[in-house]
């Protein structure tokens, strides 16, 4: 029975409405995976729980704070102000919480697009979602790309950047997003592994082979932790 493959195999995620992508290398054992989509029902659980922290800090769980909300004149008060009066303690992103539900719960305007090998996550680009505010459709992946890059607006001025996407994709970085991807990743090799030799294991120790919590726990785990 081989003890290990040679490091060669590599994934690619993608993350909307930044596009924000990252590759990650693994050992050959990944080929005894032929269908991720276990892997990335886990994946996707972990990009909604590093989004709903990201989202409730406004930004500061993973990089900066976002900027500040600012003062230009909305009739007699501030945009600030305004927001305050009509939507009281919500923060900056989550006026209707559109954008929010989208990333955070899978709602209205979320994208979740699962292949045997491949998957994107997070805001559909071409999203026409109802505001409900206004009842008015409106295209939530401009809005999400707006925010992300920061645009000019109306008003000739324009908008911070305040990613509604942020986290590291170092995989070397053990406090990273990306190492908790690779983590979740290397469990499900881990685990095939185990059911591609198990009849090997069982005729080296002479019986059968008792259940393989480690991966499992692995998960767990990082589902558990908070990342940058």
């Amino acid at each position: 029975m081989p003890l290990r493959g040679k490091t060669g195999q590599q994934f690619g995620l993608t993350f909307d409405p930044e596009l924000a992508s990252f590759r990650v290398a693994f050992e050959d054992w990944a080929k005894l995976l032929k269908d991720w989509k276990g892997a990335w029902k886990d994946v996707v659980t972990l990009f909604r729980r590093h989004e709903k922290r990201h989202f409730e800090t406004e930004g500061a769980s993973t990089g900066s704070r976002f900027a500040a909300l600012n003062d230009r004149p909305t009739f007699e008060t501030s945009y600030a102000g305004w927001k305050a009066r009509h939507y009281p303690g919500l923060p900056i992103l989550q006026r209707e919480r559109v954008l929010f539900r989208a990333l955070v719960e899978g709602g209205q305007g979320s994208i979740n697009k699962q292949t045997n090998t491949s998957l994107t996550v997070g805001v559909n680009p071409g999203a026409a979602v109802k505001d409900p505010a206004t009842g008015k459709n409106y295209n939530l992946g401009k809005a999400a790309y707006a925010h992300a890059r920061g645009i000019g607006n109306q008003f000739g001025g324009k908008l911070p950047v305040r990613p509604p996407i942020r986290f590291d994709g170092n995989v070397q970085n053990r406090n990273s997003f990306g190492y908790a991807v690779g983590q979740i990743l290397q469990a499900h090799i881990v685990r095939a592994r185990r059911k591609a030799f198990k009849k090997d294991i069982e005729d080296a120790i002479g019986g059968p082979a008792g259940a393989h919590t480690s991966p499992a726990k692995t998960i767990n785990s990082v589902l558990a932790r908070e990342w940058k």
